[in-house]
């Protein structure tokens, strides 16, 4: 969620904003913002949640949030450092993100303890509501992705590809037509001048008329293509995924996947964000598919 705006971004905005003031503990302020019906991806606010907004700067990088706003709330945090704020005592890779492909729930994190183990075994669960069915464990899940990534090969013409795919999906662009009659006028043109059926007065003229009216038209909407280094780490990031921590992971699988879906037989379905979708589909198919991602089966496999 912190990691690029979304529906809930004016409400983190306005956290940031109401506890600046001074007048908010965090208890006070989740109250405050559960009690005006907000919420942080369909969960009630708590201390932690509050806390794990307010302690890091991605709003300041990628959500428009004043530097001085959040200098002021580090402050605060600092001063109020000795009360108890509460501490998450496991951090799920998959939690929140995860979501059940029968019926659509979001299924939570659990810690699960077998008989004389010092650590937990980490798994991901479905809540008790909708089909209430599945349990993954989180460490073959991460494995499984791994394999997967692994498998991502980039075509040598991916740019070139990607950026077609993107011309075809850009809205309609309602100069069209005229633009492409100005650009003929304008060609035309230069030949007659080249044949010498024009002066060189007359071919200015005439030429600074027609650049003109081009420049009056609105140019053509063009997404751009991917960046040089969302490319680079798309054809390494399987050896990246077993390098990194589970937070680097975490902050991976949030930018460049909307939810991962978990079929009760152990399929996984990887959903990307339509921004690196056209990389993920390349990477899979070695395929920029003819249509937006909508007409794309999604990335699918099995455990």
């Amino acid at each position: 969620m912190a990691l690029e705006p979304s529906d809930e971004h004016p409400v983190r905005l306005q956290i940031w904003e109401r506890y600046a003031t001074g007048k908010y503990t965090l208890a006070s302020l989740a109250r405050a913002l559960n009690a005006e019906g907000h919420t942080i991806r369909g969960r009630p606010f708590t201390k932690f949640t509050l806390h794990e907004i307010l302690r890091r700067d991605l709003d300041v990088k990628f959500g428009g949030l004043p530097r001085e706003v959040y200098e002021r709330v580090q402050s605060i945090l600092a001063s109020r450092k000795g009360k108890m704020i509460g501490k998450r005592r496991h951090r799920y890779l998959f939690a929140d993100m995860a979501r059940c492909a029968e019926c659509g729930e979001r299924m939570i994190g659990r810690a699960f303890w077998r008989p004389g183990a010092s650590e937990p075994v980490l798994q991901v669960k479905h809540p008790d509501r909708g089909c209430k069915h599945g349990i993954r464990n989180e460490s073959m899940l991460r494995e499984r992705i791994g394999e997967w990534l692994d498998g991502w090969r980039l075509p040598g013409d991916v740019r070139a590809r990607i950026a077609r795919y993107l011309r075809r999906k850009a809205p309609a662009d309602p100069d069209a037509a005229r633009r492409r009659r100005v650009e003929v006028a304008i060609e035309q043109l230069r030949k007659q001048h080249q044949w010498g059926a024009l002066t060189d007065q007359d071919f200015l003229t005439e030429h600074a008329t027609l650049a003109q009216t081009l420049a009056e038209l609105a140019p053509p909407t063009v997404p751009a293509p991917p960046s040089t280094e969302a490319l680079k780490m798309a054809d390494r990031i399987g050896s990246v995924w077993r390098k990194v921590s589970d937070e680097r992971r975490r902050e991976f699988l949030f930018e460049w996947f909307s939810e991962i879906r978990i079929a009760a037989d152990g399929a996984l379905t990887m959903v990307p964000r339509s921004v690196y979708a056209p990389i993920v589909y390349a990477a899979v198919s070695n395929v920029v598919g003819p249509v937006g991602c909508a007409g794309f089966e999604p990335a699918t496999l099995r455990m």
